[in-house]
């Protein structure tokens, strides 16, 4: 096996890495026929823009000695880079991906975006980034609730190969660079050993203290999607985000408050609703049951004890209370089938009356 197709575009003194690499192609095992662009850059990298998070994770020195790309999946071989990070703490609150991209190319191709737990398993459903441009690239994660305590990657997927040269400093390697080719065993290897050179991608995230992003719960039906309104005969499933991963924490299902007051003790739970729900590895409450048919007519609210203390903490908890009126959802009540065929047949004759009365 040995790299092929290997354009170089030289816009200085090509680096003796570079070098070496082509004189030793014949034995380095690299994927056949895989089309990978490497550029030289001498210019200045330019710093990251002013949008910034809490904390930047960043193993680069931000400057962009040579580029590549890799063809989208389904042409020739499936290739993706990535970047492993290490959060300062934990948990951690995923809020930016960041890429420096040296050339867009022919065209200016979207990327897909992969935020990946440690054993390259997709977090979320992959973004695709359209407004790609040359230099940092800022793709806003604040709103998918992704909170981490531990390693994780951020990974690009090309859609439209000779597009989108990511940029790699090739002044050290710190082992956390990555790529994935589907035709190899195995599919992820370090770029040190896939490539024979060193090199970080310039690639980094942002994260936050989790706090700052508040606990959100909400009645559903099976499926997760938002429901407010049941019948008697339905079942009352809730959903939620910004928790602490994999941890459970105590529910209430209590008859509608008029008022929440901070630092209230929570009502007691109505008989036979759940009494705990758990978070999933992203911190996310899945479609979870917390009442089971039948139900009672009435308005209800909903509250995670997030700290578990038995008081409604305003900052913390999660409430769902204003759903429907004042209440988080209501249970609507059975009428009797006499009720309504009474109902409709007094309307039936109101309504004669009245027409009669036109003649």
């Amino acid at each position: 096996m040995f790299l092929n197709n290997v354009t170089m575009k030289s816009r200085g003194i090509i680096p003796l890495s570079m070098m070496m690499l082509i004189c030793l192609s014949t034995t380095l095992a690299s994927v056949s026929a895989q089309e990978v662009e490497f550029e030289v850059v001498t210019e200045p990298t330019p710093t990251p823009p002013h949008f910034n998070p809490a904390t930047e994770l960043a193993y680069d020195d931000g400057s962009a000695e040579t580029a590549m790309w890799m063809t989208p999946e389904g042409v020739v071989d499936q290739g993706r880079l990535a970047v492993r990070f290490t959060p300062d703490f934990t948990p951690a609150w995923l809020t930016i991906a960041r890429f420096y991209i040296s050339d867009t190319g022919f065209t200016s191709a979207p990327l897909m975006v992969h935020v990946l737990d440690s054993g390259f398993s997709d977090i979320i459903i992959p973004l695709e980034y359209s407004g790609v441009q040359i230099g940092w690239n800022d793709v806003d994660l604040s709103s998918y609730g992704i909170v981490v305590t531990g390693d994780f990657y951020i990974a690009l997927e090309w859609t439209v190969g000779y597009t989108n040269q990511l940029g790699i400093d090739t002044d050290g390697d710190s082992g956390r660079s990555w790529t994935h080719h589907a035709s190899r065993e195995p599919n992820w290897q370090l770029f040190s050993i896939s490539y024979g050179m060193p090199g970080n991608f310039l690639i980094r995230a942002g994260i936050e203290e989790p706090q700052g992003q508040a606990a959100t719960i909400e009645s559903c039906d099976s499926g997760g999607e938002k429901k407010d309104v049941f019948e008697l005969t339905e079942d009352v499933h809730v959903i939620g985000s910004g928790y602490t991963p994999s941890t459970s924490h105590d529910i209430y299902l209590v008859v509608g408050v008029a008022t929440w007051a901070d630092g209230m003790a929570i009502p007691s739970r109505v008989p036979g609703t759940a009494t705990t729900v758990s978070s999933d590895a992203v911190g996310n409450v899945p479609p979870t049951l917390v009442w089971g048919a039948p139900l009672t007519p009435g308005d209800y609210d909903l509250v995670v004890d997030v700290n578990g203390n038995g008081i409604y903490d305003e900052d913390i908890d999660a409430l769902d209370d204003m759903d429907v009126t004042l209440a988080g959802l209501f249970v609507v009540p059975e009428f009797p089938l006499g009720t309504i065929t009474g109902l409709a047949m007094s309307l039936a004759a109101l309504g004669a009356l009245m027409i009669r009365r036109r003649f």
